[in-house]
């Protein structure tokens, strides 16, 4: 029973392509390792091949299935168009996540960015309570800039405790830091790979557009349902 409702949150490949996640880069701008997940080129541009697609997503599916039984995740997604996206679905699946800025050692020099997490909580608590007003009002701007600035790039990690069981990548190529940190510590690596992009390091590919809002939705929210 459990695998057949685990089948149902699968998209179908009339889903996927109507996500567009079938449309990779110029054929120009391609990475060889990626020759395997492409299935044809058409006006120049690389076309994926969504049946492996629809199995490798599947597979990463399972992955974090079980590995939510173990520890928490963190989806990472920086670019424009998928910030709100990993926002949304890591929030919805009770997972971590990093949507401005991979800020080097999250995981590397954890005990360090936990303690930054801790002087955020109490600063922010600070401020809600008004022990803030016994500043001047210029030092008190500069304290609610930097809530305001560690909020955006370490809020979605508050709580964090250790390493998670898993990263979620919307797009390796920009996101190389995190995944370099991630196998430097040995955490596993499930993403959304593009044409462009050299997959290598990355544990559990999903070929697909990492560019399109609905293939972002699709692939993420299907990663979101796995983990719920």
């Amino acid at each position: 029973m459990a695998e057949k409702v685990r089948k149902n949150y699968i998209p179908s490949i009339e889903d996927l392509f109507k996500a567009k996640v079938h449309l990779g880069h110029q054929t120009r701008r391609w990475s060889p390792r990626m020759a395997p997940f492409i299935y044809t080129s058409m006006k120049k541009t690389h076309l994926i091949d969504l049946e492996i697609t629809q199995q490798s997503l599947k597979k990463a599916c399972d992955f974090l299935s079980e590995a939510k039984d173990r520890g928490k995740i963190v989806f990472v997604g920086t670019k424009k168009q998928a910030r709100d996206i990993v926002q949304k679905y890591a929030k919805e699946a009770g997972s971590f996540y990093v949507c401005e800025r991979w800020v080097g050692g999250i995981f590397t020099n954890l005990d360090h960015i936990k303690k930054s997490l801790v002087s955020l909580s109490n600063m922010e608590k600070d401020l809600a309570s008004g022990k803030l007003d016994q500043y001047t009002k210029k030092e008190r701007l500069l304290m609610e800039r930097k809530i305001k600035r560690d909020k955006r790039l370490f809020g979605g990690l508050l709580g964090i405790e250790k390493l998670p069981e898993a990263l979620i990548i919307v797009d390796p190529k920009r996101e190389r830091v995190a995944l370099r940190e991630a196998k430097r510590v040995g955490v596993p690596v499930v993403a959304l790979v593009d044409t462009n992009t050299d997959p290598y390091g990355v544990d559990y590919i999903i070929p697909g557009n990492d560019d399109a809002i609905a293939s972002l939705e699709l692939i993420l929210s299907t990663l979101a349902r796995a983990l719920k």
